[in-house]
C-alpha cells in the first residue's frame, strides 16, 4: 500500500486561519466569541471561560485550556486536542473543513476559487444540552471514542435517587498513549435531537457520589481528586461516604457543593502544589455552601508510615520515612497496601489532620472610631466597627470584651489611648465542662457560624495551651469568622484558656441512662444534678428530632400494628431499650428473616420512628465492625437498627453480630500509649435480609454457634396469609401499598413515641423492674415448655421484655393498642421461633448429639477393627492400618444378642477431640460432658475417659455405649 503524503501543515493553518470562527464553531459548538477571544468551559463542550482561542492579531490559533494546562500554537493542535488524534490526521480532518485537498498524487491545477466565507456561529441557544437524568429508554452507550478507543475504565455519575446522569472515560498511559486521558460522556440534546455525546456537564456540575450521600445522611464525608482515587478511597474507609468532582484540580469551582451542606468533611488532596491548592479551595467553597465542617488529611503522615502486618496477619503500621511520589492518592495507597485495618488506626490521630496557612494581622482602631465593619466590598483598607458598649468577657479578664458585634481585645497604644482590637465573631463562654471522673476539662463555646446558625461547642482546654492552633483552627472549620493574623489566634487562645465562668457541666459520651435521667444528642429527658452534655458524634443530631405530634403518629403508624402481629412486634422492640439497665436485661438482636419484597423494610422503618428519622436511625449491614460499634455506642440504651444481612461480608458477619449483643467494642491500642477506653452500649436490635446468619457465614465456609441464635434470633418474615408480613391491610390495597404507606407516614411522623415513653418510664421508674418481673412470669407460663434448656429460657426472657415493653406503651397511652395485644403477638412470633427449633433444650447438646450420631452412622462398621479379631498379645494390631482413619476398635456389647447387635466403641483420645470436637467447631471436652451427662461414655466416675488398655496398648480411650447413643430420647 503506498505511503500517504504528508499533509501542507502551513497551506492547512494558513486557511484556517482565515476561518477561524467557523473552526471553531465547528470543534467547540458550545464556545462563543468574547472580544477577540472565542472561550467554553472545556474541551467536551461545557460552559464556562477555561478553555480560550485568540481569533485576531498576532496571537491568532493560539489556545489554552486552563482546567487542564494543555495548550498550541495553531488550530491543527487544537483539532488534534479536542478529537484526541494525531497531528496528522487532525491536519487532514480541519483540511477536509476548509475544502482543501490532500490525496497522495497532485491534483490538476483549478483556477483559484474565491475564499468560503466563514461560517456563522451558533446561537447561545444552539448547543447540546446534557439530558439529566438519562432516560432509561436511551440507546446503549457508545463502547469505545473515536480517538482513544476502548476505556480502561468507566466512572458512573448518578444523582441522588439513584437515577443515571454519564460517564466519564478513563484511559491510562500505554505504549500507544504518551499520557492518561479522561472523556466525559453524556446524552445530549438539540433542536429535539438526541444522543450520546462526548461532552461535559453543564456547570454546575454533578459530584461523584451521590446516590451513597442519599443512602447514608449523617456520615463523614471524604472529598478526594478524581473518580479513580473515589473508588479506591471506598475500600479504605467504608464507614465514609466518599466523593469527588468532575474535571479535577483546575475544575474545583465549577462543581456543585450544594448537597454537602451540612454534612462533616474530610479533604484528602493529591500530593502536589495543585492537589492542595485545589482542596484549599474546596474547603472554602465547602463552607460557603454551608458544609458543618471541613478538615484536610495531612499527607505528611502517610510519609512517616508504612503498612504491613503482624505474624498472625493483623494489620500494623511501621516507621518509614519517605518522600511521597508526585500525585500520591487513595489508588496508590491501596497499591502500597494499605487497608481498613491500617486505616483505623490513624484517623483518630490529631496529626491525621493538616494546619492551614495563617494570613496577615488586622488591623487596629481606635475605641471611638465608627468606621464600617472590614471586608466591605468595594471599599479598601476599612476597619472594623467597634461596639460602643461591649461587656468583659466572662471570667472578668478586662482585656477582652465581648458582645454580639464581636470579641474585642482592648490594650492601650504608645500614646497611651485605650483601642479595641476585632479578634471574632462574638463567642461566648457560659460554662466549663467535665467528664465523670472530673477529667477532659473544656470550655462550653457558643457562637454564630457564617450562616447565623446558633452553635455549641465542646473543645478541651488543652487545644488552646501551647503553641499550636488547633483549637481556633477547629473553631475556624465549625464556622466562627476569626480576624486574618496570628495575633488573633493567640488573642482568641488567651480569651478562651483563660475563661473561668462559674457555671459547670458534665461530659459524657454515650446517650441513655445517666442517673435518673436519659440522653439524647440533643438534650436530656428527667431531672438532673447538672447541665448533661453529648460529647459523641455530631451526625447524631438532628436523628433523634421529633416530627408532627404523637397522635399523628399513632393514628398514622402505631394503628397499622392492630391485626399485625409482626408490625406490632417490632414496635414493641423499638420501646426495649430504654428498660434494659433498669431491668438488668441483656442486649440482643431479632432478625426478620424472608424474601425480598415482604415488607421487612416497612417494619423497621416504622420501628425506627418510634425514636427520630427513619433515614438516621436505620443503618445498613455494609460497614466493617469497627465502624459499627461507634453506631452502635450511639443508639445506647435505645434501639439499633440494621437492614439487609447480605450487604456484609460473610466473613465479618458472625463476629459483627456477636460483638453487637455482647454489648463491647474491641480493645484498641491508643497513639499516645496503653488502650483507649472500650466503647460498650446496651441495645434492643432489629435486623432483616433474606437469609439468617447461619446461611449467610456458611456461604463463605464458616459455621454459625449455637451462643449466636440465642444473641441473634432469627424469625420468620411471611406471616402465612399472603401478605408478606401482613395480615390485615387496614383498607389499602395490598401488602406492597402498606408497606410503602408506613415508610411514607414514618417520614412524616417520627420520634415522639420514643420521648413520651421515656418521660413516662421516668415518672414510674421505681415500680417498673416490679411489673416487667411479673409479666415475665406470665409469659414463661403461657410460652415456654417446662423442659426448656438454658438457651430458650434466655431467649424466652427476650420475648417476655418485649411483650412488656409493648403492654406499658399501650398502659401509658403511647399506643393506641389493647391489653394483652402486644403480649399475645410477642408470645405468637416466640412459638415460631420454638417450633423452628430441632429442641426446645440447650441448641448446642442437640447439634453435638447430632454430630455424633452423623459420625458413627457413617463409621461404625468402616472405621473400626473388632477387638476379639486381635491377638491378646496384640501381635495382629496391623490390621488396623488396613482400615480407612481408623477411629478405634468396636467390642460386643455384653449380654450380646445376634438378632439386635450391640457394641461398645472404644474411641482413641486423638481422633475423639479431631472427629467429634475440632471439626464440626465443638471443644472436645464439651463434646466428651455431654455424652456422659447422656449416659452414652462409660467412663471412670472422674472423668470422661475409661481406664482400658486397647489392644494397640494405649491406656484410656473414649468408650461410646452404641445401645445409648441411638436411644430415640429427646435431645
Amino acid at each position: 500500500m503506498p505511503r500517504r503524503k504528508p499533509p501542507d501543515f502551513d497551506l492547512i493553518k494558513s486557511r484556517a486561519l482565515d476561518q477561524i470562527e467557523a473552526v471553531c464553531a465547528r470543534w467547540l459548538p458550545n464556545g462563543k466569541r468574547s472580544g477577540r477571544e472565542w472561550q467554553i468551559g472545556d474541551r467536551f463542550g461545557a460552559e464556562g471561560q477555561s478553555l480560550k482561542v485568540h481569533l485576531s492579531g498576532d496571537k491568532a490559533g493560539i489556545w489554552s485550556d486552563f482546567s487542564t494546562g494543555d495548550k498550541g500554537g495553531d488550530l491543527v493542535s487544537l483539532v488534534a486536542y479536542v478529537d484526541s488524534i494525531s497531528q496528522g490526521d487532525a491536519a487532514r480532518e480541519l483540511a477536509a473543513f476548509l475544502g482543501l485537498a490532500t490525496d497522495d498524487e497532485p491534483k490538476p491545477a483549478t483556477p483559484a476559487a474565491p475564499k468560503p466565507a466563514p461560517a456563522p456561529a451558533p446561537a447561545p441557544e444552539a448547543v447540546w444540552r446534557p439530558v439529566l437524568p438519562i432516560p432509561e429508554d436511551a440507546p446503549p452507550k457508545p463502547a469505545a471514542h473515536r480517538g482513544h478507543g476502548k476505556p480502561d475504565a468507566w466512572h458512573v455519575y448518578h444523582d441522588a435517587a439513584g437515577r443515571l446522569l454519564g460517564y466519564v472515560a478513563r484511559f491510562e498511559k500505554s505504549a500507544t498513549r504518551k499520557k492518561k486521558e479522561f472523556a466525559w460522556l453524556v446524552y445530549a440534546e438539540l433542536a429535539g435531537r438526541r444522543e450520546w455525546r462526548w461532552q461535559g456537564f453543564d456547570v454546575p456540575r454533578p459530584l461523584y457520589g451521590l446516590d451513597d450521600l442519599a443512602q447514608r445522611a449523617g456520615c463523614l464525608v471524604l472529598l478526594v481528586e478524581g473518580e479513580k482515587s473515589a473508588d479506591a478511597a471506598r475500600g479504605l474507609m467504608p464507614a465514609w461516604v466518599v466523593m469527588t468532582w468532575p474535571g479535577g484540580s483546575k475544575a474545583i469551582d465549577k462543581a456543585d457543593f450544594g448537597p454537602l451542606a451540612g454534612c462533616d468533611l474530610i479533604l484528602w488532596p493529591d500530593a502536589d502544589q495543585p492537589g492542595r491548592e485545589a482542596m484549599d479551595k474546596a474547603a472554602g467553597l465547602l463552607t460557603e455552601a454551608g458544609a458543618a465542617s471541613v478538615r484536610l488529611v495531612d499527607l505528611s503522615l502517610f510519609a512517616k508510615l508504612a503498612p504491613g502486618a503482624d505474624e498472625a496477619g493483623a494489620a500494623i503500621l511501621t516507621e518509614h520515612a519517605r518522600e511521597l511520589p508526585e500525585g500520591w492518592d487513595a489508588a496508590d495507597a491501596v497499591a502500597e497496601g494499605w487497608t481498613v485495618d491500617h486505616f483505623v488506626q490513624i484517623v483518630d490521630r490529631p496529626d491525621f489532620y493538616a494546619t492551614p496557612t495563617v494570613a496577615a494581622e488586622p488591623e487596629t482602631v481606635p475605641a471611638e472610631s465608627t468606621a464600617e465593619p472590614a471586608g466591605k466590598p468595594g471599599k479598601a483598607k476599612q476597619k472594623p466597627k467597634v461596639p460602643e458598649a461591649a461587656e468583659p468577657a466572662t471570667g472578668g479578664d478586662s482585656r477582652f470584651m465581648v458582645n454580639d458585634a464581636g470579641l474585642y481585645y482592648v490594650a492601650a497604644d504608645k500614646d497611651g489611648e485605650l483601642r479595641q482590637v476585632r479578634i471574632s465573631d462574638a463567642l461566648y463562654v457560659p460554662a466549663l465542662a467535665r467528664d465523670e471522673e472530673s477529667a477532659g476539662w473544656s470550655p462550653v463555646l457558643e457562637f454564630r457560624d457564617m450562616d447565623s446558625h446558633l452553635r455549641q461547642e465542646i473543645i478541651p482546654r488543652r487545644q488552646f495551651l501551647g503553641d499550636g492552633t488547633d483549637g481556633p483552627k477547629q473553631l475556624a472549620d465549625l464556622g466562627l469568622f476569626i480576624e486574618p493574623g496570628r495575633q488573633s489566634l493567640d488573642r482568641l487562645k488567651a480569651y478562651i484558656a483563660g475563661a473561668r465562668p462559674p457555671k459547670r457541666a458534665r461530659l459524657v459520651d454515650a446517650t441513655g441512662w445517666h442517673g435518673s435521667a436519659y440522653l439524647h444528642p440533643e438534650g436530656a429527658i428527667g431531672d438532673t444534678d447538672e447541665t448533661l452534655l453529648y460529647r459523641g458524634s455530631k451526625r447524631a443530631l438532628g436523628v433523634f428530632t421529633g416530627k408532627g405530634k404523637l397522635s399523628d403518629w399513632q393514628a398514622n403508624i402505631a394503628a397499622l400494628a392492630v391485626g399485625n402481629p409482626r408490625l406490632m412486634f417490632s414496635l414493641s422492640v423499638a420501646f426495649v431499650g430504654p428498660l434494659l439497665k433498669p431491668c438488668g436485661g441483656p442486649s440482643f438482636c431479632c432478625h426478620w428473616v424472608g424474601d425480598s419484597s415482604e415488607g421487612k423494610s416497612g417494619s423497621l422503618t416504622a420501628a425506627g420512628s418510634v425514636w427520630g428519622a427513619p433515614a438516621g436511625i436505620v443503618h445498613s449491614w455494609r460497614s466493617t465492625d469497627n465502624s459499627t460499634e461507634y453506631v452502635a455506642a450511639q443508639h445506647n440504651d435505645g434501639l439499633l437498627i440494621m437492614d439487609e444481612l447480605k450487604e456484609v461480608d460473610p466473613k465479618q458477619a458472625g463476629a459483627i453480630a456477636y460483638m453487637l449483643s455482647n454489648a463491647k467494642g474491641k480493645n484498641r491500642a491508643h497513639h499516645a500509649g496503653g488502650l483507649r477506653e472500650t466503647l460498650t452500649w446496651r441495645i434492643a436490635m432489629l435486623s432483616s435480609g433474606e437469609l439468617g446468619l447461619a446461611d449467610h457465614l456458611a456461604s463463605a465456609g464458616q459455621k454459625a454457634h449455637a451462643g449466636q441464635s440465642v444473641r441473634f434470633i432469627e424469625l420468620p418474615s411471611n406471616g402465612g396469609a399472603e401478605l408478606g408480613m401482613w395480615n390485615e391491610l387496614h383498607g389499602l390495597a395490598d401488602g406492597r401499598t402498606f408497606t410503602d404507606t408506613l415508610k411514607a407516614q414514618a417520614g412524616r411522623y417520627h420520634g415522639t413515641a420514643g420521648r413520651a415513653f421515656v418521660a413516662a418510664l421516668i415518672e414510674r421508674l421505681p415500680d417498673v423492674p416490679g411489673v416487667v418481673k411479673r409479666l415475665e412470669e406470665r409469659f414463661f407460663l403461657d410460652f415456654v415448655p417446662a423442659d426448656a434448656g438454658g438457651q430458650t429460657k434466655r431467649v424466652a426472657g427476650c420475648f417476655a421484655l418485649i411483650a412488656t415493653a409493648g403492654e406499658l406503651a399501650a398502659d401509658w397511652g403511647i399506643v393506641p393498642w389493647q391489653a394483652q395485644a402486644a403480649f399475645n403477638a410477642a408470645g405468637e412470633l416466640f412459638s415460631e421461633w420454638l417450633e423452628g427449633r430441632p429442641t426446645a433444650g440447650n441448641l448446642e447438646e442437640a447439634q453435638i448429639l447430632a454430630h455424633v450420631r452423623r459420625v458413627m452412622e457413617k463409621s461404625w462398621q468402616a472405621r473400626f477393627v473388632d477387638w476379639h479379631r486381635v491377638s491378646e498379645d496384640n501381635a495382629d494390631i496391623s490390621r488396623m492400618a488396613a482400615v480407612q482413619e481408623t477411629l478405634g476398635f468396636r467390642k460386643k456389647d455384653v449380654p450380646f444378642n445376634p438378632d439386635d447387635p450391640a457394641f461398645l466403641f472404644y474411641v482413641t483420645r486423638e481422633r475423639f477431640a479431631e472427629e467429634f470436637g475440632v471439626k464440626a467447631g465443638f471443644k472436645p471436652k464439651r463434646v466428651a460432658a455431654v455424652l456422659k451427662a447422656r449416659g452414652i461414655l462409660k467412663c471412670d466416675a472422674d472423668g470422661t475417659t475409661l481406664k482400658e488398655k486397647l489392644p494397640n496398648g494405649d491406656p484410656r480411650s473414649y468408650c461410646i455405649i452404641g445401645r445409648k447413643l441411638w436411644d430415640d430420647a429427646p435431645c
